[in-house]
């Protein structure tokens, strides 16, 4: 892996910029055919030549779609049609490509603002992921927004240390080539060579990370620690308990609080890079500008549901299914999430998504688990829950009604069916499952009866 990889939009002047020509021309004369049809090329997440491939498909104009290693396995095959796919490439064909490629005098096209440049899944209610098609215009809005927070330099890399299968990944890639700046890859980097590449004077500046790679690298020996010139560290992704901010802020290390979601292309929220050390460790910041935020149905305590709109939400799901829940008739977009705003627009998330459970950056649809543990047990009542966790933010945990569902059973059992995040951590048995009236969990006194 190319472990330096110098993005300079304007004009291409070095080797790697060459490879984004050289592989650009070779996907826009494979994409000949489609060119209409807004049909992505497919790569795995862990390629090596990855970041090229979206750097190439975004200024060649082609749409991407970038999965997890075993995407054959885990995304249901409804997603695969639907979405159908232009082609499906490795390293191997990527490599031939930039050999048989040569450079030639490249004019890059004119794309529209409504075209899609990547497609993304995000976990639903039902099992089924909902796919989200960003545009191009949401893309260039949200890294406009970002860059008047963080104000990034051609001189600065960003590190790379999120898998590039969701929009934190990519949008780390894509702002670096709209910033003219530098990209530092260090996807399969250890926790040990994470903590030496911030510690080391460099030209890294930035980077995104999930709470279960920062809480790694504080737990390292000998320890995190950054150097002068380094800006921070954004936090996202999920969950993260106030004290590991608080003790990376402790040790100097600039941590700041985002919140974003695939539908928001990205970060929405962001503490501002000029107080990191003086905001409060519990909030994900203010919104970034151009954008709009509301919280309706407020309870005593100023919580309510939180409703977002501007020029990096999303108009509609690929699917445009159900629609009506989640966008309002003046394009609100409900996120599902409930939250409280403080005398200054602070955003304060109170409660994730009620069904959805985020685990090391990785979302979980609890009714996805409880089914596979009442199919490959032959129970009728399992309740996922999420539980807080200072490693991985959140663990997922089966409430069940059988003692004879015990975690190694669950591990032994769900592995062949399940990715490893989405297995259980831990196992709780109750005698009965609290249901309202209308047979609905209510989880409030699920927790209740397990003692949180």
């Amino acid at each position: 892996m190319k472990n330096d990889i110098p993005f300079i939009s304007s004009p291409i002047k070095d080797y790697y910029q060459g490879d984004i020509v050289r592989l650009g021309l070779y996907l826009q004369h494979q994409y000949r055919n489609f060119v209409d049809t807004q049909r992505p090329f497919l790569i795995p997440s862990y390629a090596r030549l990855a970041p090229l491939f979206i750097a190439s498909c975004w200024k060649f104009g082609i749409p991407f779609w970038i999965v997890p290693d075993d995407w054959e396995r885990v995304i249901p095959g409804e997603i695969i049609k639907k979405i159908n796919p232009a082609g499906t490439f490795s390293d191997e064909i990527l490599d031939s490509a930039l050999k048989d490629s040569a450079i030639s005098k490249v004019s890059f096209p004119s794309i529209p603002p409504e075209a899609i440049f990547g497609y993304f899944l995000t976990s639903g209610t039902t099992g089924m992921p909902k796919v989200v098609a960003l545009k191009r215009r949401q893309m260039e809005a949200a890294a406009t927004a970002s860059a008047l927070n963080f104000k990034p330099q051609e001189n600065e890399q960003w590190l790379l240390c999120l898998p590039l299968n969701h929009v934190g990944g990519v949008s780390v890639v894509l702002r670096s080539l709209i910033y003219g700046s530098r990209l530092f890859d260090a996807r399969l980097a250890t926790t040990d060579e994470l903590c030496s590449y911030l510690s080391t004077p460099s030209s890294i500046s930035f980077t995104s990370m999930v709470p279960t790679q920062l809480n790694a690298m504080l737990n390292a020996e000998p320890g995190l620690k950054v150097h002068e010139s380094f800006k921070a560290i954004l936090l996202g992704g999920g969950p993260a308990d106030s004290s590991l901010i608080e003790k990376a802020r402790s040790n100097r290390i600039p941590v700041l609080r985002s919140y974003g979601m695939s539908e928001t292309c990205a970060q929405l929220f962001a503490m501002p890079l000029s107080s990191v050390f003086n905001e409060p460790a519990e909030s994900s910041g203010l919104i970034l500008i151009g954008n709009k935020v509301e919280i309706r149905n407020p309870d005593s305590d100023g919580i309510g549901e939180l409703w977002v709109k501007g020029p990096q939400v999303i108009d509609s799901y690929f699917f445009n299914e159900n629609e009506s829940i989640v966008f309002d008739d003046s394009g609100w977009f409900l996120t599902g999430d409930f939250a409280r705003l403080d005398d200054s627009n602070r955003i304060f998330i109170e409660m994730r998504r009620e069904d959805r459970i985020v685990t090391g950056g990785e979302n979980v649809n609890p009714a996805e688990v409880e089914q596979a543990i009442q199919s490959y047990f032959g129970i009728d009542e399992a309740v996922v829950i999420g539980l807080p966790d200072n490693h991985w933010g959140q663990i997922v945990v089966a409430v069940v009604t059988d003692d004879s569902v015990t975690l190694s059973k669950i591990s032994e059992r769900l592995k062949p069916h399940l990715e490893s995040y989405k297995i259980p951590k831990k196992i709780v048995t109750v005698s009965t499952i609290p249901r309202n009236e209308m047979g609905k969990v209510m989880r409030k006194e699920l927790l209740s009866m397990i003692g949180w």
